[in-house]
Formats: structure tokens, sequence, C-alpha cells
């Protein structure tokens, strides 16, 4: 059952064993996982409820207002040396799963490692996690892109990197027979990204979920150490106008909105302070495009949104990968206006897209403020190296595979037309101040650890100091993690729902 704004009474007042806060990859999975044990479970969503048929049907202006946060453009602010960064997020019922690109990779080896050996969290096992990532590739379908999914462009630059002797190749995605129609960040219109609403939300409404969505929550009430519900307010999702006041009282309380707003709601709530770390520890994945253009069409809209990627740099911080976005939406990320931009609109059959992405280590910082969440972001020294190096790594390839110039992420110097042009950009010659930066996977705002006063959750994500309030987002995950995260996100809330189903002490609260 889904319940809109159109569906609600001025002042409601429900009650359920377990009350969640967000539909995207964390809360969705909860969601099944205790609906499925026979508990009766919430979903309080923000965003509006679109059914796979109407945001498919969404243009890309239409979906980045109705799908997207801030229409797509939430930005992390920085000191005066350090590139504002525009960051995406899903808010719709399905979260961020509905305009993700359905890359899937699980957590790689080293980074668990790193969790176990140098945070001390040797709760998380190789094989646990491993099993958890199994389960959940298993609901939303994970395959292989197969070769033919390659746009001409990355074929091109696939053959480059393979003379090279770099490791990489076909990405996994969560995708059913897709036909490569490149609209996934705005809603698949064919049904083939299996996301968190065709899976997870789908089997979860059989056992009796309800999903109540263009539902605000404003707090977390408490009582001593126990999370006794949550309220907020029903908005109409155009004039915003509140509609109706809701409350529901729950036994078990589960926050999964996101890394940016999960320490904004809990600060507001007056929870998580103790450790000073509430809203710190922020990870951003910082990532770069770079266009290239050749002298024969290359079309590089025939093939998947995402489909190849090399993993030769992932442990020194790049991680790099193919994208491709509509012209109407890649247009505004082009140089040049007037006659100029139309000139180089014209070049669009002849253009290549490929991308690159940091690993930071980096910190920033989600502040609460009366109108909602301030983030800050302030990119260190080695990570501006790193977002330089995965620049020149992309381009080089492109030379290699035949580009005749590039594109790059950068208001001024964006063109570059040899190799040697290309090589001798670094922090110095091009102020961050002038970097074009976006990001996907804002993670670490709440994150997981073994004491309560350098940390916010315990390794099964439970708020320390709470004995029924967790959280299975993002905003969890102690460390950048060096791929795109879905399949991280989705395990971990995969764990901690074995542990709440074989730990169910919550229910005698």
């Amino acid at each position: 059952m889904v319940l809109t704004f159109e569906d609600f009474p001025k002042n409601t007042r429900v009650q359920a064993d377990v009350a969640i806060i967000g539909s995207g990859c964390g809360g969705a999975v909860m969601a099944y996982h205790l609906s499925k044990a026979g508990y009766d479970v919430v979903i309080a969503e923000e965003g509006s409820y679109y059914t796979p048929q109407e945001y498919g049907k969404m243009p890309p202006p239409e979906a980045l207002h109705k799908l997207y946060r801030d229409n797509g453009g939430t930005l992390a602010i920085g000191s005066s040396k350090s590139p504002g960064i525009a960051i995406q997020q899903g808010r719709a019922v399905g979260g961020s799963s509905i305009i993700n690109g359905g890359v899937c990779f699980r957590t790689p080896p080293f980074v668990i490692d790193h969790w176990r050996n140098k945070l001390g969290l040797t709760a998380f096992s190789h094989d646990e996690l491993n099993r958890a990532f199994e389960e959940v590739e298993h609901h939303i379908h994970v395959r292989k892109m197969p070769k033919d999914l390659n746009n001409p462009a990355i074929k091109k630059l696939a053959k480059a990197a393979k003379k090279q002797g770099y490791e990489g190749g076909q990405i996994k995605r969560n995708v059913k027979d897709c036909d490569g129609c490149c609209k996934c960040v705005f809603g698949c219109p064919h049904q083939a990204k299996q996301d968190v609403l065709l899976t997870y939300l789908k089997k979860a409404q059989k056992h009796g979920l309800r999903i109540f969505a263009n539902l605000k929550i404003h707090k977390i009430h408490k009582k001593r150490d126990i999370a006794t519900g949550i309220s907020g307010t029903v908005h109409h999702p155009l004039s915003g106008r509140k509609l109706a006041h809701v409350r529901i009282d729950a036994k078990l309380v589960i926050v999964a909105a996101s890394a940016l707003y999960t320490p904004y709601l809990l600060a507001k709530s007056g929870i998580g302070k103790a450790s000073r770390e509430l809203g710190k520890n922020l990870t951003l994945h910082p990532a770069a495009r770079v266009y290239a253009i050749f002298k024969d069409r290359v079309e590089g809209w025939k093939g998947a949104f995402q489909s190849y990627a090399i993993d030769e740099f992932r442990k020194e911080g790049n991680h790099l990968i193919n994208v491709f976005v509509p012209l109407n939406m890649m247009a505004a990320t082009l140089p040049g206006a007037g006659i100029r931009g139309y000139k180089i609109l014209e070049e669009f059959p002849r253009l290549g897209l490929f991308g690159s992405m940091v690993s930071d280590s980096s910190r920033g910082r989600v502040f609460g403020t009366p109108w909602g969440p301030i983030i800050y972001y302030d990119m260190n020294d080695q990570d501006k190296e790193k977002f330089i190096r995965g620049i020149k790594l992309a381009g080089n390839l492109w030379f290699d595979a035949g580009a005749q110039k590039l594109y790059l992420p950068f208001f001024h110097h964006s063109e570059i037309k040899s190799r040697d042009e290309l090589n001798k950009i670094s922090v110095n010659t091009v102020s961050p101040k002038f970097w074009e930066v976006t990001s996907a996977h804002p993670m670490g705002t709440c994150k997981i650890g073994n004491d309560p006063k350098t940390s916010v959750l315990d390794p099964y994500h439970r708020v320390h100091q709470f004995k029924n309030l967790y959280v299975t987002d993002s905003s969890s995950v102690p460390s950048s993690v060096a791929v795109n995260p879905q399949i991280t996100i989705m395990g971990m809330a995969t764990r901690a729902a074995w542990y709440l189903l074989e730990n169910p002490v919550w229910k005698k609260i």
C-alpha cells in the first residue's frame, strides 16, 4: 500500500512495529526483511510516488525536478582553495536507486581490510559481507554488461586500455534486458533497471509494507534511551503547502534518509551528539568527466549509460568508468555559448565521454540550520592531485584511442588539443575554484565504530546510547569505498537486518 499527499486526513496517528525514514537502498532492504519476517512496517518518504510507467516517461528536465533533491544540484561548499561540488540525490519512493546508473561493485577486499585492520571493525568479516552482497545481487538481478552495449567510442578506449595493459573490463549492473537507451539517471523507461521500487519494495508490499509518500519527518521521538516513534508533515509536491501532520509510533525506528539528511534529522531530534562525530566524516567520491572529439562519428548514445570500467588505479584512489547522458543535459557541461556553443553541439555525433572518480581522504561536514542542512567539504591537496591524475589518465587514453581533442571539466582552459598540453595541467595551472566537480556518493556522516566516543553507530548500525534506533543508509559507511557504493549500502543493510532478526530484543521495549 502507498499513501500519497491526497490520502491523509488532517491529523493522523498510526501504530507499527517498525518505522523507517527513507525508501532508498538502505530503507528498502530493511523494509523487505522485517516485513517478510511478519512485522508491521511503515516507510516515511519525503518524495513523491511515481510508478515505473510514470517516471519512465519523464523527459530529463522533468525528472530532475520530480525525482531529484534540489533539482540535482545540492551544493557542497568549501574554502577559497577548494571547488564547489554538485551532489545528486534521489527524492522519490525508491530513493537514489531510481536515478542512479545501476552500477554494482562489491566493496573491494582492500577496503574491508582497512575497516578491520585500521578501524578495528573486526565484526565485518569478508565471508558475511560477501554472503550479504550475494543476496542483494540476487534480488536486484546483477549481471555483467555485454560488450555489445559498449558504445563505439568506449570500444576504442577499451582497446587502448588493453594495449596499455590496464586491468578492467565490463562492469556489473542491476538490469534486465538493457537496450542501451542511456536514460538511467532520469528513470529507466523500460523497467530494465531493477531499482528497489521494482524489487525490494514491491516484494515488501506483498508482506504488508505501508509506504507514506510526501511525508517529511521532522522529529524522532524518544524517552531516555528508547526511540518511541517519528512525526512529520505531509506536503503538496508542487506547492509545498502543508496538508497534514502524521505521527508513527513504533517499537523499532530505522533512519535511512541519506548521508546528508540523516545526521541533520538526528541532531534536530537531540540524538547522536555525544561523540561529537555526528555530521562529520563526509566523503563524496568527487567525480570528473572528460569529453573526447573524434574525426569520425562514434555515436556515444548507442550503448549502455555505463558498461566499462578500469580497475587498475583503484588502490591509489582513482576509479575510471564510462558514462553517457542525453544531449540536452550534456550541453550544459560543454564549453562555449552562442555560435561557438552551437558549433560544439554539432560535434555531438563525434563525441565520447569517460569519467574519473576520486576515492577521497578529505572529510566534509553536514551542519544543521533552521532551513535545512548545509554541506561543507574542503578538498585536501592529496585528493586534488588524484582528481587531476584521473583526468590525465582518462585524457591520455582518449588520445591513445584516436581522439583529436578533449573538453575537460574546467570553467577555463577546457579545450585540449594535444597530449603535451594535457600533461602540463596541474593544480597550479588550473585553480580548483574553476573545476567542475560532481558527486553522487555522499557517505560517512554517521559512521560506524566500536567506541561511542569516536563514532555515532555501533558495528550493527545501532545508534550509541539507544536500544532500538538504527541507521542503515550511506551515512553509516565508515570510509570511502573506492567504487560506486550501491552494493556496499545494500549489503551492510542486509547484514543489519539479519542481526535485528536474530536479536529481536527491541520487541520487548
